[in-house]
Order: C-alpha cells, then structure tokens, then sequence
C-alpha cells in the first residue's frame, strides 16, 4: 500500500506513478549492476584466453618458473587490491584514534576551570 505524506493511504494516479518509478529505478540500477559483472567476467576470460604463453620471471638474483603470462597479471591486480584495502584500514584505525585523542583534549578542557585562577590571601 502507498501512503501520502499525511500518513493516509496514497491512492491517486501520482503516487502509483512514484512508486512504480521507484521500482522501476531499482530494478535497472540492479540489472545494471548484474550487467557489470557479467561484462567483467566475459573481458577476464578472454584476457585469460589471450595470454596462456608461459613466461618467467627475473629480478636481480631472484628467478621464477615459467607460468602462465594471466598468472603474474592477475597476481599483480590481486596483489594491488591486498594492498589497497590494508592502506584503507589503516587509514581508518589512524582517523578513529586522532578522533579519540581530540574526544580526550575536548573532554580535559571542559573538566578545566573556566576564567583565572583568583588566589584568596589568607591573614599570615
């Protein structure tokens, strides 16, 4: 059931038209999403197709087995997403803890004394 902004049902030609849009709307944006992947699933295969020529590797002193050209290609972009999300939740640790440090100083400073200090003199 549609409901109005006055909290009654919405039974006029415009609500249904809202909430039909809106379905409408989703339902591309997930077939679009659905779409997206399978595009990219048919590009990996083919790229995976293209490169089967088995290569090595060398650096300095160091030497790998010849392996499938994809192998070190897809090696790489996993390597790089690793990477990224580590960077990404240190990134987060290191906001959480400035956040937490600013919450303490904020905390301290509303604890202090507001104005100055007056000192009462005492008969000596």
């Amino acid at each position: 059931m549609l409901w109005g902004s006055a909290g009654c049902p919405d039974r006029s030609a415009a609500g249904r038209w809202r909430h039909t849009m809106a379905a409408t709307l989703h339902k591309i944006r997930v077939y679009g999403k659905l779409a997206a992947v399978v595009a990219v699933f048919v590009l990996a295969a083919v790229f995976l197709l293209q490169n089967r020529e088995r290569v090595g590797l060398r650096f300095l002193f160091w030497q790998t087995p010849a392996v499938p050209k994809y192998l070190f290609v897809l090696g790489a972009a996993a390597a790089g997403v690793v990477i990224f999300q580590v960077g990404a939740r240190v990134g987060r640790v290191v906001r959480e803890v400035r956040q937490m440090r600013r919450d303490e100083r904020a905390a301290q400073e509303a604890r202090a004394p507001i104005g100055p200090k007056i000192e009462s003199k005492g008969s000596s």
